[in-house]
């Protein structure tokens, strides 16, 4: 009986061997197969083959990354200046993301009595937080002007909701060392659009706003703030006469005003956006 007990238990413990065995095959064959498919999609990207990468993320497999999907799907579009289709792909994924946020309670109690593969890839708010970029650059080639606006009152608005994911995903109840309600950059374009729309005073706010983010953040995030951005203020706050408003600006950030910030008249401006490096995979 002891012998037939003990027989029993070595066998199935060599079972549960075998089959943790066969997991951990199955997860290093999808690790493999992400990075391999991940080199080759910055292959095609970076050779401006985009019909290619769009295939590489056409056979990708769906599931639980379906978001990343769409995500690289309307990035390769973007690029391809297939500015309409790109869109529809964004927007299909910001409202996927939605979506998911409110299922990641349930979804985290399964993966807790299976693995992290039952939860589906939501992706990190800072991520999420671009997509108005894209979609703004897309109608302003479009010459789409109300559309690009909206995206820039949008924008505004997802960084608060994000923000607010991003607390409740930190450590322990702590949220990150920038919130993003911080994000600078997108402050400082909202005010390009909004100017560029006629708005003047949410351009004037926005632009405050990102001074304010560049000062916040600049330390820690290593960033310096652009010094055309005291022009900017500058300019908007004279047409709506907020000299007050300056001036406090000036106290937090007396750098930004220093010297002649005033802009030439009838002269407009180019402004390039220049993206550089590759951003890291997911692991």
């Amino acid at each position: 009986m002891i012998n037939s007990t003990h027989s029993g238990i070595k066998a199935r413990r060599l079972i549960v061997a075998s089959l943790i065995l066969v997991l951990a095959g199955f997860l290093l064959t999808g690790c493999s197969t992400y990075s391999e498919r991940n080199a080759q999609l910055r292959d095609d990207v970076a050779r401006r083959d985009y019909e290619s990468a769009l295939t590489v993320i056409e056979k990708a497999e769906r599931g639980s990354d379906r978001l990343l999907n769409l995500l690289e799907q309307g990035l390769v579009l973007h690029y391809a200046d297939r500015w309409l289709e790109s869109n529809a792909v964004f927007q299909e994924a910001e409202e996927l993301s939605d979506d998911l946020y409110t299922k990641s309670v349930s979804q985290a109690v399964v993966s807790l009595v299976t693995n992290d593969g039952a939860i589906d890839y939501r992706a990190a708010p800072f991520e999420m937080a671009l997509v108005p970029y894209f979609r703004s650059l897309h109608y302003i080639a479009l010459g789409e002007k109300d559309e690009a606006l909206v995206e820039a009152r949008k924008a505004e608005l997802r960084l608060r909701d994000l923000a607010v994911i991003e607390q409740n995903q930190g450590e322990d109840g702590d949220g990150p060392a920038v919130s993003l309600e911080d994000h600078a950059f997108i402050h400082y374009l909202r005010g390009m659009l909004h100017e560029w729309g006629g708005e003047t005073n949410d351009a004037f706010l926005a632009y405050r706003r990102a001074a304010m983010s560049y000062q916040a953040t600049g330390g820690k995030l290593k960033l310096t703030t652009p010094p055309w951005l005291g022009q900017d203020l500058t300019r908007t706050a004279t047409w709506l006469g907020f000299e007050a408003e300056l001036d406090e600006i000036a106290v937090v950030s007396p750098e930004l005003l220093e010297g002649d910030q005033s802009s030439p008249d009838g002269v407009g401006r180019v402004v390039l956006f220049l993206e550089t490096g590759w951003a890291p995979h997911r692991v």
